[in-house]
């Protein structure tokens, strides 16, 4: 297998703790700002895609902007900036449901996220516990859909957050289960949205 691919490549297990990943972006087609370069900014859609599949990940994100010549960032900036911000809040600011690891784990460390009636969701975010080291390995996330789980998302790592996004789906529960890990994982957050 070559270098770098594959979680074997990357860590040992006996390498505890969290490893920050970073990825960086800049919101023009290049990295300074210069006349005329409004219509290269990214749009509130991009951001959002970046925002997935950095924070969505477990990473952070860098995202660069540069000041105009009068050292200030341009208001087409600003505008989209801050819709983008409207937008990543709307998304995530309505928690359908949450649940941790505090009290425990059923068996095979499962946990389990029963809605009151069937809820529509379109988003699950999982945050591990760092402070306790990254654990997890592997694990899967099911849908309870008329009495019978279905597979919707599987992951290899967790990190600090993990979203996983789908087509909008009805259900009556979510039930994630850690599949492989290198001690007992703690969940801090299994949450709906």
């Amino acid at each position: 297998m070559p270098l770098g691919k594959g979680r074997e490549n990357w860590l040992p297990l006996y390498a505890e703790g969290w490893y920050v990943p970073e990825s960086n972006i800049h919101t023009r087609q290049f990295w300074f700002w210069s006349p005329d370069t409004d219509k290269t900014l990214k749009t509130p859609e991009q951001m959002m895609k970046a925002y997935e599949s950095s924070i969505g990940v477990g990473a952070s994100l860098l995202v660069n902007m540069t000041p105009d010549t009068d050292g200030l960032v341009p208001e087409a900036e600003v505008t989209m900036l801050t819709t983008f911000g409207a937008a990543l809040q709307k998304r995530f600011s309505q928690v359908k449901g949450t649940t941790s690891s505090t009290a425990g784990w059923a068996e095979g460390q499962t946990l389990v996220l029963k809605f009151d009636q069937p809820t529509r969701i379109k988003d699950v975010v999982i945050e591990e516990d760092l402070a306790q080291g990254q654990r997890i390995l592997s694990y899967s996330i099911e849908s309870r859909v008329n009495n019978q789980w279905e597979s919707i998302a599987q992951g290899e790592s967790l990190g600090r957050k993990r979203i996983h996004s789908f087509d909008a789906l009805e259900t009556q529960a979510l039930r994630l289960t850690i599949l492989e890990s290198t001690s007992t994982p703690h969940i801090s957050a299994f949450s709906a949205y």
